[in-house]
């Protein structure tokens, strides 16, 4: 089942295998990995994943709680999206940006 399809409060298996493989410690962590997984079910394909979609990639998340990710998608040739998020209290700001190289 994808994040899209979930209905009456079930979590889709794929949300719940990558929320415990990436060791979610806050609300914050747990709001990218979803962010992460519907990017993913979109078609958008992870830089630093080596391949592994049922993993974070490596350095999504720093110690002082700035998170990034980066993808590309098979139809927007040359273009590199980001997604950029940090804590602001009790808020966690996430900005999305398109990098085309052509």
């Amino acid at each position: 089942m994808l994040c899209g399809e979930a209905e009456g409060g079930k979590v889709p298996h794929s949300l719940e295998v990558l929320y415990h493989q990436a060791q979610s410690s806050s609300t914050c962590d747990a709001l990218m990995v979803a962010v992460h997984l519907l990017m993913v079910e979109t078609g958008f394909l992870c830089q630093g994943s080596e391949g592994r979609p049922g993993e974070m990639p490596a350095g999504w998340r720093t110690p002082g709680g700035l998170y990034r990710l980066q993808y590309v998608h098979p139809l927007c040739d040359d273009s590199l999206a980001m997604v950029l998020a940090v804590p602001m209290g009790p808020i966690l700001v996430i900005n999305g940006q398109s990098h085309c190289f052509s």
